[in-house]
């Protein structure tokens, strides 16, 4: 089960779905070590599982008047578990999020006067 809300993204126009809370499913993947399509390991990156279901049921459900208050998503290829999920697992410290260090060091306007 995912308790899903919607949320804005930079730079991009309309909501998309976000994962509040999870239970059930593992929220997110990490895909260190993989293979990427020309056989390289990746080296930085996690799957956002829950947010990316999130997202496909939060269209279902609607932002309107629609309401379809859930939405169920079979066969989505993510892994279950019965472990009690902390809501941290799908959060990153605030020194890692490329917005917020964006946010904390604006880049220097070289063009102003």
């Amino acid at each position: 089960m995912i308790l899903v809300d919607s949320r804005l993204m930079p730079a991009r126009i309309g909501t998309s779905g976000v994962a509040i809370s999870c239970a059930g499913v593992e929220p997110v993947l990490d895909m260190r070590s993989k293979k990427d399509l020309d056989g390289n390991p990746l080296k930085v990156t996690f799957q956002a599982v829950v947010d990316n279901l999130a997202t496909i049921a939060n269209h279902k459900m609607g932002e309107g008047a629609e309401s379809r208050p859930f939405a169920i998503v079979r066969d989505s290829g993510a892994k279950l578990t019965d472990r009690k999920i902390n809501s941290s697992e799908m959060a990153i410290a605030p020194e890692q999020c490329v917005y917020v260090r964006g946010l904390a060091n604006p880049p220097k306007n070289k063009g102003t006067r």
